[in-house]
């Protein structure tokens, strides 16, 4: 049970997943019968988000990964997480990704919330963002349970729609608990010509009456106030013309203590629309505030405005499913304070609403099939799903793949799909192309017969959203009998003609259960515009404040760099609601230069909303995303960027995620020159070589009567943001995040940073890259820099800022693969290459031996190895940017081939299949046994699910490679898990086989398996291994890391002709025993023929798991919680998350998300 002072997020998540059937719920003079979705599982629950020294007063990192482990330990069949923040890193290099990737290996389903940061694309949470889990996006249902609504009651013939309009109550004045009115009303407008009521109005204006009042300009408890010291009864404030129909919990500052009469906030349409009424009417327009509870109809199946919208950071599809997440009733959030909210009723929206549903329905379906896997649950829910989901309450605009993933979960289908599909939505990525000509993208998936009888299906592709494409399906039908598969070869072909955008389709199964898996795909035109887009928001346009734009344009033009402008204040005095070009135009600028001059002023601060709006926040973050570049330049750019609470609840963490995760930054102070003379503004360079020793004049040229300019500095720098690296966890820092200039003078609170850098350079320990772009934000203008007095001009320092963000880095490797005993000295020589010709001053080697990495400023080493062998040598290379490159592996030594032709990546085609191999994975195919262990190639090298940012992999006839660059060597080329996805495919649970308590007498046990290695498999398991220790022969750890743990004890199993032949299951592969095959030939791994389903061989009878109890019927998505017990589930049920938030995890609920703006989450 929460604290007194804790939210109820917890508890309404975990009784919406396996709250008790037939719970009677009262609230606000209403009740009504609920059940949670599996109203008999064992609810586990882990308490992460509490008050601690974190600085949100949520999560930390350590913790959640801590929880996620015990959960899996403890036995969890399904862990719900309905938390969670904006990514900001690749999911490959997310610990609480790996962490929950961890709990899926398991064999546990995850569960995530999506986010509440909807409507706009991209905007699809982390964790969640993995495609190993299921993510969940909120709709409606049919009807709800709401309290709270406004009624316009006279004159007669009230217009429908200012009746029955739901109200948020604010966090200030009386709280509501019967009926105010009927009284009339009137609008604040029609007493001093301004709708806003930020100035005290007439004593007596309001005698009696119900102030309505428009948001926007000043506090809502200052609004408040006002009326009621004009005599207002209560005071009803609608959304302004940028919020629109949003209804938001009002949070109190200027006057909240003094206001005792009740507020309430509603739609900015209801708000005009009393206007309009009151206009024609006057005095007998009367209105009504209801607290009481209501039964209402609502369209079912639209997604919520909140609900986070794909695609994903590395971009694939999300949401997955939808659920239920608007309005839901469940325990927790009930009227009251302290311990009453927690112990009653309650109604929340937020995707965290959404994914217990799922988590709920999860379970059932576990205990229905206890052999299903997590990506048998995923696919049985996806290819069931609704896909009728709509975005508008009128039903006129479908919802696309991005909004809606595969649809709304129908648990009744899921509970038989008929088919299993090992990929159970299709994301092709970015299709790039030059214009005029067509594209296309390839993907394949595997369907496998999951029921017990034939199953004969027909396949077609329908486009569904984004404009016309054609969809093509091999083949297009198919007959399978029980258990059996095939591979369905998927390819979209975009037009010439087609214009860049998200375009998404269905693949539609027809037969005995009507299935389909979501595709998407983003169409590019790769047609460079200029180096730069100029952003121009110094509120020139729309504050009246100078134009700085001639500064940037004019060192734009003297450096010869090519360059767009769009002034974004502009476009919003123009009403735009988009003000920076579309993801689509914004990615073919390689750098974006945003500007803001003296604006200090907020989204909703002005009298219009003020750019950058959340919409252009999240482009510009879909840009980075994309491997953009961006610098952000302007002393009170803090302010500039803020669209959440004006003035923010926490002036250091309560800003934008653009601001805190892309940008990297903390807020200090408003003016680190606060008491300094203006002739005294200096900052310098730190850390990175093309800095070091600098010294920028930020001084006012004005006072010593210089006129400003170009030369000069603009001497406007009276404001310069001290900022700090964010820091929201110090147990987990960050490490991408750089200062780069520092106050020399001033009064520096902290460490007096300026400016700071974010990128991601792969190392010898880490050779991928977290981060694909590359930013940088100077919390001073580029406009004030002195070039006259400084070390660098304006526009020398914009050039070396443009250059570092261009600077792209290669190296490769010259020197010998192994080494004889005649002469185990070799010499290795970097050949490196930066594309904006930087200097290289720093080389990191490590030899492949176990020796320890050295450092040396020149290109070129000399080795002395222990002994003979093949050595992978590799090199880091940093060049005076900073940016560094490691190579793929080294080349044959230059004295047996130039430099020009040396073998950086050497190949071999195998004529018995057409396939080549080459480069690491040649290298780690002849090292680690060649054709007898792997057989030969089936398939180019390609990523995974042929995503330019995806895990590189190559199929062999008997295993799978599989590159890992985030990994040290020798651990970037690994086996892929075909022994536990083989197993997982034919839906058996690895540790259903019978165990072992000890092995005889020369055998090897695994107690972490509880299985034994004897004869011919223990031979071959130790005589191959992944080599990194430099000697003869494979220790443990070596055979260990390349086949990995037992599964299984030996059995016998069908061969290839049907015969019976022996077999073991490990982790990366199967053995086989063939005794009447000469050596090395009588112990093989198991042939995987990419064409063929995995479930082709048979594992003979299997033990299914028998601990869970019998199933009763019917099935039931108990949506809201209404109606029947349905089926019962005794499975497990993890929930992580309480809501409050966590170093940028935030409980996924509305009310959350309007606090996090409004108020404190």
């Amino acid at each position: 049970m929460p604290g007194v002072n804790d939210s109820s997020h917890g508890t309404h998540v975990g009784t919406i997943a396996a709250g008790n059937a037939n719970t009677t719920a009262s609230i606000a003079g209403i009740s009504q019968s609920i059940s949670g979705v599996a109203p008999r599982a064992h609810l586990m629950n882990y308490k992460v988000f509490y008050a601690n020294d974190s600085i949100f007063g949520g999560a930390f990192t350590t913790e959640l990964v801590a929880a996620i482990d015990d959960a899996v330990s403890d036995g969890a069949n399904v862990i719900n997480n309905s938390w969670g923040g904006l990514a900001d890193i690749d999911p490959l290099f997310d610990p609480i990704v790996i962490a929950a990737e961890g709990a899926l290996a398991a064999g546990v389903t995850v569960v995530f919330a999506t986010g509440n940061e909807g409507p706009d694309r991209g905007t699809a949470g982390s964790p969640g963002y993995s495609d190993d889990f299921i993510a969940v996006g909120a709709v409606s249902t049919a009807q709800t349970l709401a309290a709270g609504f406004v009624d316009v009651v006279s004159p007669e013939g009230t217009p429908e729609e200012l009746q029955v309009q739901p109200f948020a109550p604010a966090d200030f004045g009386a709280q509501l608990t019967e009926v105010i009115g009927p009284l009339t009303y009137r609008p604040v407008l029609a007493i001093n010509g301004s709708s806003l009521a930020c100035e005290p109005l007439p004593n007596g204006a309001l005698n009696g009456q119900i102030a309505l009042i428009e948001r926007g300009s000043c506090a809502f408890s200052l609004k408040a106030y006002h009326a009621q010291e004009a005599g207002a009864a209560a005071a009803i404030i609608y959304n302004s013309e940028e919020g629109g129909e949003t209804l938001v919990q009002m949070g109190g500052s200027d006057r909240a203590e003094e206001v005792f009469i009740t507020a309430v906030f509603v739609r900015r349409s209801m708000g005009l629309g009393m206007t309009d009424w009151y206009n024609t009417h006057n005095d007998a327009a009367m209105v009504q505030i209801d607290p009481q509870a209501r039964v209402i109809d609502l369209t079912p199946d639209v997604v919520a405005a909140f609900s986070s919208r794909g695609p994903t950071f590395q971009g694939t599809i999300k949401p997955d499913v939808l659920a239920p997440g608007f309005n839901i009733l469940a325990g927790g959030f009930a009227p009251g304070f302290g311990m009453d909210q927690h112990l009653g009723f309650g109604v929340s929206s937020g995707t965290s609403m959404a994914a217990p549903h799922v988590a709920g329905a999860a379970a059932l379906l576990q205990q229905v099939h206890p052999d299903w896997s997590p990506i048998n649950i995923k696919s049985a829910l996806m290819s069931t799903a609704n896909t009728d989901i709509w975005l508008d309450l009128e039903r006129t605009e479908a919802a696309g793949v991005l909004d809606r993933g595969a649809g709304r979960i129908d648990l009744a289908r899921a509970v038989d799909p008929v088919l299993m599909f090992d990929r159970p939505s299709l994301s092709y990525g970015t299709l790039p192309r030059s214009a005029g000509e067509a594209a296309q993208g390839s993907l394949a998936v595997t369907a496998r017969n999951s029921s017990g009888q034939t199953q004969s299906y027909t396949v077609s592709g329908r486009p569904t959203d984004g404009g016309d494409f054609a969809i093509e399906v091999t083949p297009n039908e198919f007959t399978l009998a029980p258990g059996e598969a095939v591979l369905l070869n998927v390819i979209v072909q975009l037009p010439p003609d087609a214009p860049a955008g998200d375009y998404g389709g269905l693949i539609e199964l027809n037969g005995a259960m009507p299935l389909h898996l979501p595709l998407w795909f983003r169409a590019l035109v790769i047609e460079p515009a200029a180096t730069v887009l100029l952003v121009d928001n110094d509120g020139s346009s729309s504050l009246g404040l100078h134009h700085y734009a001639d500064y940037y344009v004019n060192a734009l033009d003297a450096l010869g760099i090519s360059y767009g402008y769009v002034d974004v204040d502009a476009l919003a005095v123009a009403g735009e609601d988009r003000t920076l070009p579309d993801i689509y135009q914004l990615q073919r600028y390689e750098v974006v230069l945003w500007f803001t001059g003296d604006n200090a002023v907020s989204l909703f601060e002005g009298e219009i909303p003020l750019p950058l709006n959340p919409t252009d926040q999240m482009t510009l973050i879909a840009y980075l995303q994309g491997g953009g570049n961006l610098i952000a330049t302007g002393q009170d750019l803090t302010w500039a960027s803020d669209i959440n609470n004006v003035p923010p609840d926490d002036p250091r963490y309560g800003r934008s995620d653009l601001y805190h995760s892309y940008l990297g930054a903390r807020f200090v102070q408003d003016n680190v020159f606060a008491d300094m003379d203006e002739r005294d503004r200096e900052v310098v360079g730190l850390n990175l070589p093309w800095l070091a020793d600098i010294t920028l004049d930020l001084s006012n040229p004005a006072v010593d009567g210089i006129p400003t300019g170009d030369q000069s500095g603009a001497g406007n720098q009276g404001s310069v943001d001290e900022i700090y690296v964010v820091d929201a966890d110090p147990r987990n820092p960050d490490e991408h995040t750089t200062p780069i200039f520092q106050a020399r003078t001033g009064s520096a609170i902290e460490q007096g940073f300026v400016a700071l850098s974010r990128s991601d350079d792969p190392t010898l320990e880490q050779p991928g890259k977290a981060l694909p772009y590359r930013s940088t934000y100077l919390a001073f203008g580029l406009e004030g820099v002195r070039s006259d007095s400084s070390d660098l001009s304006q526009r020398a320092l914009l050039e070396r800022l443009i250059r570092w963000h261009q600077d792209q880095v290669s190296v490769q490797l010259i020197g010998p693969t192994s080494v004889n005993a005649d002469n185990l000295s070799a010499e290795y020589t970097a050949q490196p290459q930066s594309s904006t010709g930087a200097e290289f001053v720093r080389y990191r080697w490590d030899f492949g031996d176990g020796t320890e990495i050295i450092e040396t400023s020149e290109p070129t080493v000399v080795h002395t190895f222990a002994g003979p062998g093949n050595y992978r040598v590799r090199v880091q290379a940093t060049n005076t940017w900073g940016h560094s490159a490691v190579s793929d592996g080294t080349a044959q030594p230059a004295s047996v081939h130039s430099p020009a032709a040396a073998v950086q990546n050497p190949a071999f085609t195998f004529a018995e299949t057409g396939q080549t191999l080459e480069g690491r994975f040649y290298q780690f195919w002849q090292q680690h046994g060649g054709l007898p262990v792997f057989g030969y190639p089936l398939t180019p090298q390609h990523t995974r699910d042929h995503q330019a940012n995806g895990q590189m992999m190559q199929q062999f006839e008997r295993a799978r490679f599989e590159y890992h660059p985030q990994n040290a060597a020798p651990y970037d080329v690994l086996l892929g898990h075909l022994g536990t996805e083989a197993l997982q495919a034919q839906g058996v649970d690895w540790r259903t086989f019978s165990t072992v308590d000890h092995a005889p007498d020369g055998c090897l046990f695994f107690a972490e398996t509880g299985h034994s290695l004897c004869g011919a498999f223990q031979s071959y398991w130790q005589s191959h291994g992944l080599e990194f220790d430099g000697q003869p022969g494979s220790s443990f750890a070596e055979s260990l890391a390349l086949f990995g743990l037992p599964l299984s004890e030996p059995h016998q199993a069908l061969a290839e002709d049907g015969s019976l032949l022996t077999v073991q299951w490990f982790e990366r592969a199967r053995f086989e025993y063939h005794p009447n095959n000469a050596e090395p030939y009588q112990v093989l791994l198991t042939r995987w023929a990419p064409n063929e389903a995995l479930e082709r061989w048979s594992v003979g009878a299997l033990k299914r798991r028998a601990d869970l109890q019998g199933t009763e019927t019917p099935l039931a998505l108990l949506g809201r919680g209404a109606g029947g017990e349905g089926l019962r589930a005794h499975t497990p049920l993890a929930l992580l998350g309480r809501g409050a938030r966590g170093e940028g995890l935030r409980a996924q609920s509305a009310l959350c998300l309007i606090r996090r703006l409004w108020h404190t989450c």
